[in-house]
């Protein structure tokens, strides 16, 4: 079984299992009360087998670095020499989007001029987002005449609303304040091809994918246990952005060949490669294979 690890219910749904002797693997993280309930896999409960976590403060690191960089790029500072950015939160409740937001707050540190002035919750809605940017905008762009350089976002929705927004203050995205967000989105990418919005920072949509792979691979005696149990981060800017959604606008999800992650089926792989760089390279190799000789 593949249970998810949201909602408290994660501990539970892998007692239930274990109870049942049905190997377990888990989606998300457990709460620490959870952690402390049943541990980690294989350490308490002999069926939970395994876990694949998100790296939401990776995520969130990288889409504050990237706007960030952008926004030095272009020399978006204020007369006093500091560069301000603002920041949409989702549900301040929900511990990925803590990880998201801790993950900004790492990558604040690295910059000594560059200033957060608030973090604001626009529960992950395009509307809100919009909305709660112009308030801010109203606030400090024409209220305070400070300068917004970049809007980091919890996820990409919330940086559509915030391109939307910015708009509405004659601002130019791309060029008069950088915004990027989270999850793999068509509409997002989309804003990243035509230079509107960074980057999407993503990588997980096929995390039941890599557990479906651990589950095969273990069934049949490869395990797969001191592997890594989060998937790597991918930022898809103008670069690559192209490929993805010449693959999967259409959430094309078929093209990918997932037997090649199988260490059963490829006894030479030492280690599983569960990034999307994998797939797209993947995919790249193939695209090569199908054209003809001149």
């Amino acid at each position: 079984m593949i249970l998810v690890g949201e909602k408290n219910i994660g501990s539970l749904s892998v007692e239930i299992a274990n109870k049942a002797g049905i190997k377990a693997l888990l989606f998300g993280a457990l709460t620490l009360p959870e952690q402390e309930k049943i541990g980690s896999p294989r350490e308490k409960l002999l069926h939970w087998i395994g876990q694949m976590q998100i790296d939401d403060f990776t995520a969130g690191y990288q889409v504050a670095k990237s706007i960030i960089d952008q926004a030095i790029q272009a020399n978006l500072y204020h007369s006093d020499g500091k560069l301000y950015i603002l920041a949409l939160a989702g549900v301040f409740e929900t511990s990925f989007n803590e990880e998201r937001v801790r993950g900004l707050r790492a990558a604040l540190e690295e910059y000594k001029d560059v200033v957060l002035l608030q973090v604001v919750p626009a529960y992950w809605q395009i509307d809100k987002a919009e909305a709660v940017t112009e308030g801010l905008l109203y606030r400090y762009q024409t209220g305070q005449e400070i300068p917004i350089a970049a809007i980091w976002s919890a996820n990409t929705a919330m940086a559509l609303g915030a391109i939307q927004g910015a708009r509405k203050y004659n601002l130019v995205p791309g060029k008069d304040i950088f915004v990027s967000g989270i999850d793999y989105m068509a509409d997002g990418i989309r804003k990243v091809q035509s230079g509107e919005m960074v980057s999407v920072v993503g990588g997980f949509f096929a995390d039941i994918a890599w557990l479906l792979v651990m589950a095969h691979d273990h069934h049949l005696g490869r395990d797969f246990i001191g592997e890594p149990d989060k998937t790597e981060i991918f930022s898809l800017g103008k670069h690559n952005a192209d490929l993805f959604m010449a693959n999967f606008a259409e959430k094309n999800w078929d093209k990918i060949d997932f037997t090649q992650f199988s260490r059963v089926l490829n006894p030479q792989v030492q280690h599983y490669d569960f990034s999307f760089k994998a797939i797209l390279e993947q995919l790249e190799v193939d695209e090569k294979k199908t054209v003809l000789p001149q």
